[in-house]
């Protein structure tokens, strides 16, 4: 079940248009993984991994303005908004944060004509971090082979489901466009941009190691020794690219 509720208005004789949504959604019947599983690979009977009957509430607020005409054009977007899900057998069936919650995101569009041949934009973006659940500890795990039992392996021992959060994700990507004429005539345009101008590291995954690296030892083996820290794991630094349109 879901309710929302939209406005949008003009001011400046049309140039500047402004937008604002509330919404709220109650969802059920939903599925999740069950407590230690991360995927359905590698088994049969993958259902066996999959916790039933779960509910969830979705809610928020939403602006946007924008400026449509003149050499300044641009917009400013802001989002406040909360994702839970509750299922009985997941924390102590208690409501929790979902894994995408971002409670707040904004992004700011500048564009700025400079002649009938040169434009510049730029967009910022900024987002909450995603939750993610700490590890409060690590024990050994029991194995035993040939008769004899073995400690090699280990394992995390996590707290609070979704009771953390990632660091914030934000970036700046420019772009100079420049238009002109091929041999035949046709409108065509060049572009300059970069991607995440000032090359932010933002967070695709946290993990626990040791030490920096997805690669993995025993349990006191060499690639285990030392306290267990948290990690970052980032992709897409700043990239630059060169693009060529030709309308027809």
């Amino acid at each position: 079940m879901q309710y929302s509720l939209g406005w949008k208005g003009d001011f400046n004789a049309v140039i500047i248009a402004a937008e604002m949504d509330v919404y709220h959604k109650q969802m059920r019947d939903l599925l999740t993984y069950r407590e230690g599983y991360a995927n359905l690979r590698g088994d049969a009977l993958w259902r066996s991994k999959l916790e039933r009957g779960g509910a969830g509430r979705s809610y928020g607020i939403g602006f946007f303005l924008r400026k449509e005409r003149g050499l300044w054009q641009g917009f400013l977007g802001y989002s406040w908004s909360r994702t839970t899900r509750q299922f009985d057998n997941i924390n102590r069936g208690e409501e929790y944060i979902f894994e995408y919650d971002r409670p707040h995101s904004f992004s700011m569009d500048i564009h700025r004509t400079i002649n009938d041949r040169w434009e510049i934009n730029a967009l910022w973006v900024y987002q909450s971090g995603l939750p993610y659940t700490p590890a409060i500890g690590r024990t050994s795990i029991p194995y035993i082979e040939e008769q004899e039992v073995y400690y090699d392996y280990e394992a995390l021992i996590y707290g609070v489901r979704n009771s953390e959060r990632m660091r914030p994700y934000h970036r700046l990507d420019a772009a100079v466009h420049y238009r002109t004429k091929t041999r035949k005539g046709r409108e065509a345009t060049w572009t300059f941009s970069v991607y995440n101008l000032y090359n932010r590291q933002n967070p695709y995954f946290y993990y626990y190691n040791t030490r920096p690296g997805l690669s993995f030892g025993y349990f006191g083996s060499e690639a285990r020794e030392g306290p267990m820290k948290l990690y970052q794991f980032s992709y897409f630094p700043v990239i630059p690219s060169v693009s060529y349109m030709v309308e027809f």
